[in-house]
């Protein structure tokens, strides 16, 4: 196991009892009700891989900022990760049976409930952000920029356009409008997971943005990579680069993507950003 591999394992397990505890205690409240919460944390605790709650703590770790610090954003980036799988799911949309194995929200629990548990985690996800703003260290300010940086993120310039122009691409779709539905529609968020960090810690405007353009970069290179892994798989998509400029172009702009990211991080010497450099050269080597 790689040692990449190794600090999400026990990064996973900590995150986990975390969500479990927040998720116990938003049961508890008044007007929480049974078949919701069962349904949202079917959902939820399926089994990913928590990749973007893990970038927002090794992003943490190279501002010198502990995983109390910052659970909230990552808590919040997993909440609304998971509501957009629920919807994406969805008969209206991909209309799909499984995911990772076992049957999709809305074959579980109905098409109801399932677009409801994706509303309610979206939303719970705002109310989380919110607690940022118990640490007496964080400005009001600053957990409302925060909270802004997660709504563009995700909304209508966002994420959620992203899923749009996904859904009505055609099959002449072009290489830069591919580009930009994986940078709304995957990108985004794994950008934010960062960002939001880095906002967090208070640094400079210009630090920020080199923290930004690495998760763009980043969040771009999982999805070249996760499409070169489909075509040795034989299942390769009409909406994905290899079909789009061929596997050698694709590799091409695998290697650029990387090197842009890696750019981003030498502006940020000063701090530890070895896990974050590190996660590139995993992507690279990745075979899953």
């Amino acid at each position: 196991m790689q040692p990449i591999e190794t600090e999400l394992k026990n990064f996973r397990q900590q995150f986990d009892q975390r969500a479990e505890k927040y998720f116990a205690e938003l049961a508890q409240s008044n007007g929480s009700n049974s078949l919701l919460h069962e349904s949202k944390i079917y959902s939820f605790f399926s089994g990913g891989k928590r990749f973007r709650p893990f970038l927002s703590y090794i992003t943490a770790q190279a501002l010198q900022l502990k995983l109390d610090d910052i659970f909230p954003i990552a808590l919040a980036t997993e909440l609304i990760h998971t509501y957009s799988l629920i919807h994406d799911d969805l008969p209206c949309m991909d209309n799909d049976d499984f995911r990772r194995g076992q049957p999709t929200n809305h074959k579980k629990f109905g098409e109801d409930i399932a677009l409801l548990a994706g509303d309610a985690l979206l939303t719970d996800a705002f109310a989380v952000l919110t607690d940022l703003a118990t640490s007496q260290r964080v400005k009001p300010e600053t957990v409302l920029r925060i909270i802004k940086e997660f709504s563009i993120a995700t909304g209508s310039v966002g994420m959620v356009s992203g899923q749009t122009w996904d859904m009505k691409a055609d099959k002449d779709i072009t290489y830069d409008q591919l580009k930009q539905i994986h940078q709304l529609k995957t990108g985004r968020l794994i950008e934010n997971a960062v960002t939001a960090v880095a906002v967090l810690a208070q640094i400079s405007k210009d630090q920020i943005a080199h923290f930004k353009t690495y998760g763009l970069n980043l969040g771009l290179a999982f999805q070249i990579k996760d499409d070169l892994l489909d075509t040795k798989e034989n299942s390769q998509d009409a909406k994905s680069f290899p079909f789009l400029i061929g596997v050698e172009k694709t590799q091409a702009e695998l290697s650029r993507v990387t090197t842009s990211a890696e750019m981003a991080l030498a502006y940020l010497s000063e701090y530890r950003c070895e896990s974050l450099k590190f996660l590139l050269d995993y992507n690279l080597q990745r075979n899953s």
